[in-house]
């Protein structure tokens, strides 16, 4: 789901991937490979609030619409986390869903 959200977001920006994720885009390049895609639920969310942050400083206006949230692989604590985060900062919006789970009701309500 973290990857999904990544590639949206950057699949129209492009040029903002050596300032996300700069380690892993210079070793790409040195390396003359493409990124890897295993990275850690932590480093993606790091990755996606990285990534927001970038578009809202633009003046981009950011809307995520995810169904399922209950579908997540990982920790749901992980996703509410990076969800939150992302919210807090300006000019972010989303809309979410998920079968009636504790933690889901406990952070949306």
């Amino acid at each position: 789901m973290l990857c999904s959200l990544l590639f949206e977001l950057l699949q129209d920006n492009p040029d903002i991937i050596p300032r996300i994720a700069p380690a892993e885009w210079n070793s790409a390049c040195l390396l003359n490979s493409r990124l890897r895609n295993n990275w850690a639920e932590e480093r993606l969310s790091l990755f996606l609030l990285n990534t927001v942050k970038e578009l809202t400083a633009k003046e981009f206006k950011v809307c995520f619409f995810i169904d399922g949230l209950d579908e997540f692989d990982g920790k749901p604590i992980t996703l509410l986390s990076a969800i939150h985060k992302i919210l807090e900062l300006p000019n972010v919006k989303a809309c979410v869903s998920s079968r009636p789970w504790v933690e889901f009701e406990d952070a949306f309500g």
